[in-house]
């Protein structure tokens, strides 16, 4: 689920219900902002994108055994210095928020994330929220960036790599481990069997192989 609050949202939001007809919509408000919360039942994280936005993340997804791991981004710095469409979408959205606009981004994971830079935090750190104050921060250095400005520092530059909201996450395989689990009790259990099996017969083995003698025996 994703929350956007502030103005714009409204015309939004006809756009997002139409690239996603299953997506639940609920009017909340946060803080003096009023806004969607946008619930994406069922849609692949990957395939998540919100029309319209500049804000919208790219999700890429690293397929593990028994996890997957899923790198969330968007507000790219290098793809606003290398694709002039992406940066004029940019500088919509600067000028909305320097015009007393404010923007509310915020999205809810099943776990809680490996590693983000957002804000803040809700729900034991699940929720992840960023503000407007978060992504104005950046502009500068973007602006900055574009002019070629030789008084940009090294770790202003190193932000060219660096999207403006960020986390990764991480969804586990609950099927895939119990299988893994039962299979190894299971085979665990059979060597118990197998090594309880061969003990007894051997232990009839030898048992065979005593003779006992009696007293007649013995006067013979």
């Amino acid at each position: 689920s994703i929350k956007l609050l502030g103005p714009g949202v409204e015309m939004l939001r006809n756009d997002i219900v139409d690239a996603y007809p299953s997506c639940t919509v609920e009017k909340v408000k946060d803080r003096d902002l009023e806004g969607y919360k946008f619930t994406f039942d069922p849609v692949r994280a990957e395939d998540l994108r919100l029309p319209g936005l500049p804000l919208s993340p790219v999700i890429v997804k690293d397929a593990g055994l028994f996890y997957d791991d899923y790198s969330l981004a968007c507000l790219s710095v290098r793809k606003a210095i290398e694709d002039k469409e992406y940066r004029e979408q940019l500088t919509a959205l600067k000028g909305c928020l320097n015009t007393g606009g404010s923007m509310y981004w915020s999205i809810s994971l099943p776990y809680e994330p490996i590693s983000h830079n957002a804000g803040r935090c809700e729900d034991d750190g699940k929720t992840l929220i960023w503000t407007s104050s978060d992504i104005m921060s950046r502009f500068d250095v973007l602006d900055s960036l574009i002019a070629g400005d030789e008084s940009v520092s090294a770790e202003q530059k190193a932000q060219v790599d660096a999207d403006w909201i960020q986390a990764t996450f991480r969804i586990y395989h609950p099927i895939t481990i119990i299988s893994v689990i039962s299979i190894g009790l299971t085979l665990l259990t059979l060597v118990i069997v197998f090594r309880g099996n061969r003990g007894r017969r051997a232990a009839e083995d030898n048992a065979e192989e005593v003779v006992l003698y009696g007293p007649e025996d013995d006067n013979a």
